[in-house]
């Protein structure tokens, strides 16, 4: 099934089919260092130690300083520090898988670093036998071969049934329900957790395990055979489909894992012939390649994604800025372009003005209304351009909010618009208005657009306007109201448009830039604007700006 996050779960696509240099490179290391215990062992190197004989443990009775006994416990010391490292290597190998769950919601991978960590706790507590903290009820030379056998065909099922449920049961999500996948994966690890420690504590209590070790026959640790195949299938048949699906340097890691893995297998179940010997060792080295391989490719995966993240801010910021660019280029342009515009827009009016009056008696009434149209053509030119140039001033301005005294700027509004409110015999009501982090001239001009789209839509003699301001946790929320004509719910998103005009200029006359200025004001000071209202029953327009911060 495909998956939400792209490139994660998805066919290879033919041109993904061959491998890379790099990933040629990874295999022929990895077979390299599976291979070269073998090599090792031809050319007469021995890995093996010895391991304590009765002589050195009766000597550790009678003197535990005897030169020889550290000679003696080297085998010991040796798979302990094999042992220890490759816990080491699957506790943070299952760290790493949990950090990419976090990143791509993957359940099978922390489901893989569960059963590697699982298989690393029984190791560990085997070692801890072998070295004699542990008292198993069975003899030691039973109980860490057995419990090897047990913890490697843990290591090997687990990721082969979770990868299966992938492949075939078809049940895998990546990022799409990200609350199922985490009871997924906290579900599998308290699952793997609790095997792993009831099988270390069913065979320590163990007082009867069964042989594992026949050092004359041909498969020396038959226990170790069924890994072997485990490991086997699964690296010619489930982690090859599983590669193929996923694209991640992880998935390659898992599958070339099962190179190291089947040298493991190898040399215990066919070489190993008693502890610490050449092949022991060998194959306690190798595991800790093969937990450390998938390591690798989710520190190689988290490397990607990190890069793959910081080009992405890169192009994103270079984008960001290129838009802001061109951004400034166009208020630029339409700045000088309603700037440049205002002289031609005021001739057109002045001369069709002059024009109307010096022929209005001498043209029939055809002309007349021509001119008429003329003239107030070139005014509503004249008050759009106005208008724009407005608009531009507001993003163009270098903005830095101070403390400003709402009311004075309230008073300066109602200064400019003295004549219509005279005109109308409108009525202005006012409370108190609170000190505010803001720009004084643009708060002029957010009340005075809202004060004058008031009036205008106000029908009637004596129309009613009422500011108020009120206090909502670090804001001010500022209201305009009117008892005007209202507006549909429809469109009340719409009124803070560029040009939206909800009735024709004959009806109500004016530019459609009004609250878009309102609009865009209010946002570079730091707030938002909104309005509520009734058909028939009024609006009420309110904004919101930072308040003052409070005294100390």
């Amino acid at each position: 099934m495909a998956s939400s996050l792209p490139g994660v779960w998805a066919p290879r696509r033919s041109s993904d089919a061959a491998w890379t240099p790099g990933e040629r490179s990874a295999v022929v290391a990895v077979a390299l260092v599976s291979v070269a215990p073998w090599a090792l062992g031809a050319l007469g190197v021995d890995l093996g130690t010895r391991a304590p004989s009765p002589e050195a443990l009766a000597a550790l009775a009678r003197d535990a300083d005897s030169p020889g006994l550290v000679r003696a416990l080297a085998g010991t010391y040796v798979h302990t520090l094999l042992e220890w490292t490759a816990t080491c290597a699957a506790g943070f190998t299952a760290f790493l898988a949990f950090t990419h769950f976090r990143l791509h919601r993957d359940v099978v991978t922390p489901t893989i670093g569960m059963a590697l960590l699982a298989a690393g706790l029984v190791d560990a507590f085997h070692t801890l036998a072998a070295d004699g903290l542990v008292d198993p009820a069975a003899d030691a030379r039973d109980f860490v071969p057995f419990t090897w056998a047990v913890s490697r065909t843990f290591n090997a099922v687990v990721p082969l049934a979770a990868l299966s449920m992938l492949l075939f049961a078809r049940r895998h999500e990546t990022g799409s329900r990200p609350r199922r996948s985490l009871r997924i994966v906290a579900a599998a690890s308290v699952l793997l957790a609790g095997l792993a420690i009831g099988v270390t504590v069913t065979c320590a209590r163990s007082a009867d395990l069964p042989a594992t070790t026949f050092p004359a026959a041909v498969v020396t640790r038959p226990w170790d055979a069924l890994p072997l195949i485990v490991f086997a299938l699964s690296g010619l048949v489930v982690y090859p489909l599983f590669r193929r699906r996923i694209r991640s340097h992880f998935a390659l890691a898992l599958w070339l894992s099962v190179i190291p893995d089947v040298a493991t297998q190898l040399h215990m179940a066919f070489g190993s012939e008693a502890l610490f010997d050449h092949h022991f060792n060998a194959a306690h080295l190798l595991k800790i390649v093969a937990y450390l391989v998938p390591c690798a490719g989710l520190v190689v995966d988290y490397v990607d994604t990190h890069r793959r993240a910081t080009a992405g801010e890169r192009e994103a910021r270079a984008k960001a800025e290129q838009l802001e660019r061109a951004n400034e280029e166009l208020r630029q342009i339409a700045y000088i372009a309603s700037h440049d515009l205002q002289e031609p827009a005021r001739m057109v009016v002045a001369y069709s003005e002059l024009l109307q009056e010096e022929a209005e008696d001498d043209v029939g009434d055809e002309t007349a209304r021509a001119l008429r149209y003329v003239r107030d053509g070139a005014a509503r030119m004249q008050a759009l351009v106005e208008a724009l140039l407005e608009y531009t001033r507001v993003g163009a301005k270098p903005l830095e909010p101070v403390s400003v005294d709402a009311d004075e700027a309230l008073d300066a509004a109602l200064a400019n618009l003295d004549l219509r409110i005279r005109e109308r015999d409108a009525r202005v009501e006012r409370g108190p208005l609170p000190r505010v982090r803001s720009d004084e001239t643009f708060l002029t001009g957010v009340f005075q657009n809202l004060v004058g789209n008031a009036l205008k839509f106000s029908p009637g003699p004596a129309p009613r306007v009422a500011i108020d301001a009120e206090r909502r946790g670090d804001d001010w929320v500022f209201s305009v109201r009117d008892w005007g004509v209202g507006i549909e719910p429809r469109h009340q998103a719409e009124v803070f448009e560029l040009f939206r005009r909800l009735h024709h200029r004959d009806a109500y006359e004016g530019t459609g830039l009004g609250l878009a200025i309102v609009n865009k004001t209010v946002s570079r000071l730091g707030g938002s604007v909104g309005v509520e209202s009734t058909v028939g029953a009024g609006s009420t327009f309110w904004f919101t700006l930072p308040a003052e911060p409070d005294p100390l």
